[in-house]
């Protein structure tokens, strides 16, 4: 199983306006909503549900594919 994590859209934009406004980097999507003071749950998914966040990914998708 992997861990998984999802965030309701209005907050995830609320998030990405302040961290552009800010000129903040962050390294994913939790950091960000950390940010803005909520807490961030993590849930147990399914294995298969890769996350994209490199080129070796990507070719491992494509070849799934």
């Amino acid at each position: 199983m992997r861990q998984g994590q999802f965030f309701k859209i209005s907050l995830l934009k609320k998030a990405y306006l302040k961290a552009n406004k800010e000129n903040y980097i962050a390294t994913d999507d939790a950091q960000l909503i950390e940010r803005l003071e909520h807490k961030v749950h993590t849930f147990q998914g399914h294995k298969q549900n890769i996350k994209i966040t490199d080129q070796q990914d990507l070719q491992l998708i494509k070849a799934l594919l």
